[in-house]
């Protein structure tokens, strides 16, 4: 019995189409889209796309099959975002430069070139664009570096993104295909370099917020600026009273009520301040 590797490829990339499935939902229940960058939406849609033409020339269902599911996602995650974003023009305009591109590419290769030769060229486009894809979150290296945060760069998605590249270079060597080695070299790379960020930064953004709480909580109320400090009841502002509804941040067990910039806030046991 021959032994393949297409089945585990297959269900990485399942796993890794499906890896912002939860944060997108997410973002579609609470209506904020937080960090979450468009760009490998719009990768993955094309990427997928082409990929699955390129299955349905070589007539390779595991590659096509695999593809269309990727392509699904891929549009399920863009409408949400094109749904919750601010800057929908954007959005457009990525969409526009995609559809060119996928729009010409399928006329190029089938009508320009021809039939035989359409295998080649889809496969020598489909790997540049999957080279993108993967290498798509190191735009947030930058930023990344520069506030310490990888909320951006999901762990989950990085593993997925190495092991993917893994093994279907595996199945990219078992039939010869170099559209299926050389890219999924690259990307492995890519998953490297996300996996070791993640793991450079995260004791920090681990420790920072434990630190942070802990100088705030050596503070004196007084000294403690930019905080609700208060229990479920009322506060008064400016002599009108309004119900917090338990939303304020009970900060410690506060017993003298804090003063800021005018507005008076009655602090848990304690009574409003003038």
């Amino acid at each position: 019995m021959h032994f393949s590797f297409s089945p585990i490829a297959m269900a990485f990339s399942l796993y890794l189409y499906s890896a912002p499935l939860p944060a997108m939902n997410q973002a579609f229940n609470t209506g904020r889209l937080g960090k979450t960058a468009l760009l490998p939406f719009i990768c993955m849609g094309v990427n997928c796309f082409l990929w699955g033409t390129y299955g349905f020339a070589i007539w390779n269902v595991k590659v096509f099959g695999t593809a269309m599911v990727g392509l699904i996602c891929a549009i399920y995650y863009t409408a949400v975002y094109y749904a919750l974003c601010e800057e929908k023009d954007m959005l457009w305009n990525y969409l526009q430069i995609a559809i060119i591109f996928i729009t010409g590419t399928v006329w190029y290769t089938f009508y320009i070139v021809s039939t035989v030769h359409a295998p080649y060229n889809l496969g020598l486009i489909a790997s540049f664009i999957n080279v993108l894809m993967y290498g798509s979150p190191a735009a947030e290296l930058p930023t990344i570096c520069r506030t310490r945060n990888t909320e951006s760069m999901p762990i989950g998605t990085a593993l997925a993104t190495f092991l993917c590249s893994i093994f279907w270079w595996l199945y990219g060597l078992e039939l010869a295909d170099p559209f299926l080695i050389w890219p999924n070299v690259i990307g492995a790379v890519f998953g490297v370099v996300q996996l070791g960020t993640i793991a450079r930064f995260y004791n920090e953004q681990v420790e920072r917020p434990v630190a942070e709480l802990e100088e705030v909580e050596s503070k004196p109320p007084h000294e403690v600026e930019g905080l609700l400090v208060g229990t479920e009841g009322e506060e008064t502002v400016d002599g009108e009273h309004t119900n917090t509804e338990g939303r304020d941040l009970l900060l410690g067990e506060a017993s003298e009520g804090v003063n800021y910039d005018g507005i008076n806030m009655r602090a848990k046991g304690g009574s409003p301040l003038s």
